[in-house]
């Protein structure tokens, strides 16, 4: 739909640019096309005004002016539309459908059988026998008798002949010969190849880190205060009163510029000052004993702390420069012979063996065996027969036939044909109904609401340059 509506729109564009340029050809033909035409000349000449008709007044002059037109503009609309869909409905209906059903019936039927039944009956035959009979029979008999003959034969008798004959053969003598060849040969030879291979370089790099050092230093500090309980008299011992601590031995840990944190650092420091400096005094009961003195001696008065001298940590961090090595790797190009081969054309000198045929021709002696014919008289013996005949007695079978007879008992079928009744299974068909849920497309008119673009003409004023006639007063 919206296609349809982009041509129609279209066309309209067209038919009314058509119709405006039509108009203002048509108005300009119509204003100052036929103002020096023949009958302009003819009235202008009647009138008194043959000035006003010069070509140079002539001269087609525009003026602006403004007309309206009508042009398409497309808009959007909402309209309602129908739309056919299928929505799926489920049905049921009811079929009729024939089963079949086994039915148990009694029927009485007739049924023939076969009962065995003894008869005799009367066979008679005719039993052979044989019996021999003594005959005078002639017959003739060859009789082989042996009779000499003499004859003659033509024998014949190989005899040896010794013969001469030439013999003409070819002998095969070998003879070298030089002879000049060329064969291939593969000479190696070295070639510089160039490539690039990565080389591990460690290059030097200023790094920065950050160390923490000690820059703390000794300090005279008073003693705290002797404590007083249990103390039954006597006075401070100096050695653990106002002797002074032992210093600290130099510590190469916090010495050495190592990244600790500071907590971690201050208090390994005051741990090592408390362990170094020592009690700040204690009351000597025994001392007290000795000199007899009141508990009073052992008083915080009499017991002043005396100083005593401390290490005090002072850490400070600062940054230090330090070179390290980094890893780096670059491609360095080299070369490297290759060992290659090429093919080479050689020449030798060869010797070639070649075979030379000679003819020669020698006398050969050799045996043939010439056959020999000649008559030869001999006796030989031939087995020949002559007929006689001869009365010999021969026995001769003859049959003889003698009639018999005998009863013979024998079993027959007989049928018999009896009523039964019996038990068989029939299969009826008999109706059913059934109910069958299919499901159908129904179809259902609905409206909705589509985007049309719409094609309206509204009305444009424009400007345009439209002749002007100068030749009105002539006419």
């Amino acid at each position: 739909m919206t296609r349809h509506w982009v041509h129609w729109g279209a066309v309209a564009a067209v038919l009314f640019g058509s119709v405006a340029t039509t108009d203002a050809a048509g108005l300009l033909r119509r204003r100052g096309g036929d103002c020096c035409s023949t009958s302009s000349a003819q009235s202008c000449a009647a009138g008194g005004c043959a000035a006003a008709c010069q070509p140079a007044a002539c001269e087609p002059q525009f003026q602006t002016v403004e007309r309206t037109i009508m042009v398409p503009e497309w808009t959007t609309e909402t309209r309602t539309v129908p739309e056919t869909i299928c929505r799926t409905e489920t049905r049921e209906a009811t079929h009729t459908v024939m089963r079949p059903v086994a039915v148990q019936k009694q029927i009485t039927r007739e049924v023939c059988f076969q009962v065995p039944q003894q008869r005799t009956r009367t066979v008679n035959w005719v039993e052979c026998s044989t019996t021999v009979d003594r005959q005078e029979r002639q017959i003739t008999v060859m009789v082989p008798y042996t009779e000499t003959r003499t004859a003659a034969r033509d024998v014949c008798t190989m005899v040896p002949e010794q013969r001469t004959r030439t013999v003409n053969y070819t002998i095969c003598q070998t003879q070298m010969e030089q002879q000049q060849r060329q064969y291939a040969v593969t000479v190696p030879y070295e070639e510089m190849q160039s490539s690039v291979r990565q080389v591990c370089k460690m290059v030097p790099v200023t790094m920065t880190r950050t160390v923490c050092e000690d820059h703390g230093s000794w300090q005279m500090v008073p003693c705290t205060a002797c404590p007083t309980s249990g103390c039954a008299g006597g006075a401070c011992t100096p050695q653990s009163n106002g002797g002074p601590a032992a210093p600290p031995t130099p510590d190469t840990e916090v010495n050495q510029p190592a990244p600790q944190p500071r907590s971690t650092f201050t208090q390994i420091a005051l741990r090592r000052s408390q362990r170094r400096g020592g009690n700040c005094g204690t009351c000597a009961p025994s001392a007290c004993a000795a000199a007899g003195c009141a508990p009073a001696a052992c008083a915080p008065v009499a017991c002043a702390p005396a100083m005593r001298r401390v290490w005090v940590p002072n850490p400070v961090e600062r940054e230090v420069q330090y070179t390290a090595y980094r890893r780096e790797i670059e491609e360095v190009p080299y070369q490297f012979p290759v060992t290659r081969y090429r093919q080479e054309m050689r020449t030798q000198t060869v010797s070639v063996p070649r075979q030379i045929r000679i003819p020669q021709t020698r006398e050969v002696a050799y045996t043939v065996m010439v056959p020999k014919h000649e008559q030869v008289s001999h006796e030989y013996q031939v087995q020949l027969c002559r007929p006689e005949t001869r009365t010999i007695s021969v026995e001769v079978p003859r049959l003889v036939q003698t009639p018999r007879s005998r009863e013979v008992a024998y079993t027959v079928m007989v049928p018999k044909t009896e009523q039964r009744q019996e038990t068989v299974t029939v299969t009826e068909m008999r109706p059913e109904q059934i109910t069958r849920t299919y499901t159908v497309q129904v179809p259902q008119v609905v409206e909705r609401q589509v985007q049309v673009p719409v094609c309206h003409l509204v009305a444009k004023t424009i400007q345009c340059q439209v002749a002007m006639n100068n030749c009105g007063t002539c006419r």
